[in-house]
């Protein structure tokens, strides 16, 4: 860091920070975890800050806070967990908005709203869950229908069409629930 100008460097350096606290989150070292993804989100909101229409950048940033709220859910952190996504979905969006072409920034934001969907059922918030799994099914049914050949946009798609089936059995409906399992079975 003692060339604060040079990008590409600022960048590995924040990527090689968010791997260390990935390999810290793999290990079960949490609290290690934690300072080095707050460590890294703080390098890339930095490089955000100094190139905001580095999409590049932008998603990665977005990796790093949905690892921190990965974090952050996993030892009952809830809310910051729910700050970390909302910043997730925010970025995504306007990543999306920005080249709605880009299946994979589609995907990401499928995925971003998954996780959300888990931060609203450890809040026991049922709408929040009708919300965010039929968000991210959305998405996936998008990208499956777009190209029926995608075995991950297939796989994308069951997965959030047992979520979706998940989040009406958890909020007492439990037959409307049969549907969006049925088709996931159909999938696999």
């Amino acid at each position: 860091e003692q060339d604060p100008g040079n990008a590409p460097l600022a960048r590995d350096l924040a990527l090689a920070t968010l791997r260390l606290g990935s390999a810290y989150l793999a290990a079960g070292d949490g609290e290690r975890a934690g300072a080095a993804l707050r460590e890294a989100i703080r390098r890339f909101d930095t490089l955000v800050e100094r190139d905001p229409g580095n999409a590049e950048l932008a998603r990665d940033a977005s990796i790093a806070l949905a690892r921190l709220a990965d974090l952050d859910l996993a030892i009952g952190e809830i809310e910051p967990a729910a700050a970390a996504i909302g910043r997730v979905i925010a970025i995504r969006e306007r990543l999306v908005a920005a080249d709605p072409a880009d299946s994979n920034m589609a995907r990401d934001l499928a995925l971003a709203h998954g996780r959300l969907y888990d931060v609203m059922k450890a809040r026991k918030d049922g709408d929040g869950m009708i919300s965010s799994s039929g968000a991210s099914l959305a998405i996936a049914e998008r990208l499956a229908a777009g190209d029926p050949a995608n075995w991950l946009w297939q796989r994308d798609l069951s997965v959030a069409l047992i979520r979706s089936g998940d989040a009406l059995r958890l909020t007492g409906g439990r037959k409307a629930a049969q549907k969006p399992y049925r088709r996931a079975l159909e999938i696999r």
